[in-house]
């Protein structure tokens, strides 16, 4: 945790429980009572005071009256109504809990939401068809699950519509292309994988225990990995042509692709990519504008896909 995000920490807890020990404070931010101490400088120079008071039952307590002299100022408070916005838009199950948040800091700090601070944004967002109320109970057992690792039973429908029940244990939620997922390992796969939230149809938190793997990183789990898809590794060799060799120009695909630029406007692209169902679906993305090298199984199913594409017109 940050030194902003401790100190702000200690504000709630302190606001929230009344009087605490400096030791309390420490243990549980896991920090020195030195740095308690110099957090609570910090806090009554942004206008925070904080009582202290010495002895048998003394500590810390949140002073009456305080108002927030943050540096935010009305450009910031624009930016964040930007993503306010876009959350509403992308029926993020908490936007309605960021824009009263936002409405808290624009009280505490003094500071005006205005519509006169630049250019405006516009988002263009599907949404899914879970209900953020529906999804945002669902990610508060799986957090209730993580906290107490403890197991979930669910009952998972796949993307063949494939219906399965699984002992997973929960490592984390993430959100792509606007979509909610838990991290768990599967006992059904023996293996991590990805559940995506809305095609959970039934959950319980059992009383069985599961210890985490304290070498699992997400950032290992997702590298090289094109969107959320995971699975074997392939050296993927393609050439793109106009106009799709502007738009792969325009993104990172993964952090090792190489692009080399050829005399026609072309591009050359190399990466070593995770995901073949995904790499499969970009390749075909881009039509007639991409020729493939290798994989030679790629290659291969590209040309199945367009033979049977054919026949399934010519009927």
């Amino acid at each position: 945790m940050g030194k902003v995000g401790s100190a702000l920490k200690m504000m709630m807890m302190l606001q929230s429980r009344g009087k605490m020990k400096i030791k309390e404070i420490a243990s549980e931010l896991e920090i020195s009572e030195r740095q308690v101490q110099e957090y609570r400088n910090e806090l009554e120079q942004a206008g925070v005071f904080i009582n202290s008071q010495s002895g048998k039952y003394g500590g810390y307590s949140l002073g009456g009256n305080y108002r927030l002299s943050l540096p935010i100022t009305s450009m910031d408070m624009s930016i964040l109504d930007n993503v306010s916005e876009y959350l509403e838009l992308s029926n993020n199950m908490y936007s309605k809990e960021y824009k009263s948040i936002l409405d808290k800091i624009a009280s505490k700090c003094n500071v005006k939401h205005t519509d006169d601070m630049g250019v405006d944004y516009f988002h263009i967002q599907s949404r899914g068809s879970i209900s953020p109320e529906e999804e945002r109970k669902r990610c508060f057992k799986i957090s209730d699950a993580y906290i107490t690792k403890r197991k979930l039973v669910i009952k998972y429908r796949s993307v063949n519509s494939d219906m399965t029940e699984r002992t997973v244990h929960p490592y984390g939620l993430y959100t792509y292309n606007g979509d909610t997922y838990m991290v768990a390992f599967c006992e059904y796969r023996n293996e991590m994988r990805d559940f995506k939230i809305c095609r959970i149809i039934d959950m319980d938190v059992t009383d069985e225990k599961y210890e985490r793997d304290k070498k699992f990183d997400f950032s290992t789990y997702t590298k090289n990995s094109i969107g959320n898809y995971k699975g074997d590794e392939y050296d993927v060799h393609i050439i793109v042509k106009e106009p799709f060799a502007t738009i792969v120009r325009e993104r990172i695909i993964t952090e090792n692709q190489i692009i080399t630029e050829l005399e026609n406007g072309s591009i050359d692209f190399r990466a070593r990519i995770k995901g073949y169902p995904q790499i499969k679906s970009w390749i075909l993305g881009m039509g007639s504008c991409v020729k493939v090298i290798e994989p030679e199984i790629l290659k291969k199913e590209i040309i199945e896909e367009i033979d049977t594409l054919k026949n399934e017109y010519s009927k």
